[in-house]
């Protein structure tokens, strides 16, 4: 309120699957402060609690093509980071996507990754916030542009993965489906028990055979865990 700016500015969003942008603001002619919503379950004790985020994923509109802006993304909990080793955040973006088919690539320019002043208490111990910035400049006007840390992989896409499992003849007669448990979202977090002996009268039988647990994705973030698996 009470600025007036040169440039028009950018429209930020999150409201989809997956998303995790909490607020933008702007606070200067191309520049922005971002906070993430907090992750699912972070453990913090003492006040100020504080919990914060070790991932991103949001859209950007409304960019002018070859403006470059810093968005710096400040309430990340990671005391290191491979930003911190030259890698780059994930870019999507509409108009290269119709120009040439291209999908996700890492992109942006004079990323940095380091603490700032805030703090968080964890387990009583005071821990600082760290600042995730980068500049991005937009190829398109109008472009549609979706930034991540890593490739997204959002619950609709593994629900799509399980069913074509399951309508498979051949694949599907290897494994049985089971819900393990409900997430705090409300969505179902199913267990597939792989065997050659999945008969209605094995199945009791496989209790007692060793059985080898595989699990991945520990925390929201580690979306590549879930295309390994």
């Amino acid at each position: 309120d009470g600025w007036e700016w040169e440039t028009r500015g950018l429209t930020f969003e999150s409201r989809f699957e997956s998303g995790n942008l909490r607020s933008a603001v702007r606070v200067g002619e191309r520049k922005y402060r971002l906070l993430l919503r907090d992750d699912v379950s972070t453990v913090t004790v003492g006040p100020p609690v504080k919990p914060g985020a070790r991932w991103f994923y949001f859209r950007v509109t409304g960019a002018v093509k070859g403006v470059r802006y810093t968005l710096s993304l400040e309430n990340m909990i990671k005391s290191d980071s491979l930003f911190k080793e030259g890698m780059k955040p994930l870019v999507w973006s509409r108009g290269e996507h119709e120009k040439s088919g291209r999908a996700w690539q890492r992109g942006c320019d004079n990323v940095q990754y380091a603490p700032n002043e805030d703090k968080y208490q964890k387990a009583g111990c005071a821990y600082n916030f760290h600042t995730l910035s980068f500049d991005l400049t937009p190829l398109h006007d109008d472009d549609e542009i979706f930034l991540a840390s890593c490739y997204p992989y959002t619950f609709s896409d593994l629900q799509t993965f399980l069913a074509r499992l399951s309508s498979d003849a051949l694949r599907s007669q290897t494994f049985v489906r089971r819900e393990l448990a409900m997430t705090v979202a409300g969505n179902a977090c199913e267990v597939l028990v792989v065997s050659a002996d999945l008969d209605a009268a094995r199945l009791q039988k496989l209790r007692a055979k060793p059985a080898i647990v595989i699990s991945a994705r520990v925390h929201p973030g580690e979306s590549n865990a879930s295309y390994v698996m």
